[in-house]
């Protein structure tokens, strides 16, 4: 028998099929339009602009709920594994323009023989420090993400150091595949600001030691918020176009008929 909850869901699920169905059938009409029809032309791609609205904002209420997760189980001192398991394959956290990892499993064997090479040389203190990096790719660009443990204060000088030999690494492994173009972005994930930033003019100093080094420090306090803000913000500016939320609110909140 089917509960309240699963009734709930499937209601959701047969609207949001419907968006699909809509979607599908304005862009069979765009073909279909004579090419010198511009007004209805027109038309129909506004009418194509609102679907997608409607239908990415519920990708991003979908998003919001994950981010609220987390951070309750962050409240919770979780940080170290509830950041390793989600952020590798979110990469949407770090960046909304980072929608989804690509299939490239042949490059991250590649890469991660790079990672084991080099961390034969680092010292004890920068393994204890550190609680993983990866490689994904994401939108044509290579990107290594670096954990560092949450109470961990590194140096921005030693931490680009390190950056400098994976990047001279994969730089050598995309020059043989002839992809010598293609981006390389660093992300070092940190629970405290580098030791430089309380020098005089820390900030300048820090920003171009890793400018130089195609690399960015975000800060795991920052995360969540920065990337709640970002999609809190999409759905306000969205909300008058996406029609979906109201319907899929009012399934939500539709009361319990065992009530």
């Amino acid at each position: 028998m089917v509960n309240e909850n699963e009734r709930r869901s499937l209601f959701k699920h047969a609207v949001i099929a419907f968006e699909f169905y809509r979607l599908n059938q304005s862009i069979d009409e765009l073909e279909a339009l004579p090419e010198n029809d511009i007004e209805a032309t027109i038309a129909t791609f506004r009418k194509l602009d609102v679907l997608e609205i409607t239908l990415y904002g519920q990708i991003v209420r979908n998003r919001l709920e994950v981010i609220r997760s987390l951070q309750t189980k962050v409240d919770k001192n979780e940080i170290e594994r509830v950041i390793q398991e989600y952020i590798f394959d979110h990469l949407w956290l770090l960046d909304p323009s980072w929608d989804r990892v690509e299939g490239t499993e042949v490059m991250e064997r590649r890469v991660g023989n790079l990672f084991d090479d080099i961390e034969e040389s680092l010292s004890e203190d920068e393994e204890k420090a550190r609680i993983d990096i990866k490689y994904r790719q994401s939108g044509g660009k290579h990107i290594i993400i670096e954990l560092k443990r949450p109470q961990a204060r590194v140096s921005v000088i030693a931490l680009c150091g390190q950056i400098e030999k994976y990047r001279e690494g994969i730089k050598k492994i995309l020059n043989k595949q002839g992809l010598q173009n293609e981006s390389v972005e660093f992300v070092c994930l940190l629970g405290k600001e580098p030791i430089e930033l309380s020098h005089i003019d820390g900030q300048r100093l820090v920003n171009a030691m890793l400018r130089a080094v195609d690399a960015r420090c975000v800060y795991y306090d920052q995360l969540l918020n920065n990337a709640f803000k970002a999609y809190d913000d999409y759905l306000k500016r969205a909300k008058r176009f996406d029609h979906l939320s109201d319907v899929v609110r009012a399934i939500e909140n539709y009361p319990d008929s065992s009530d």
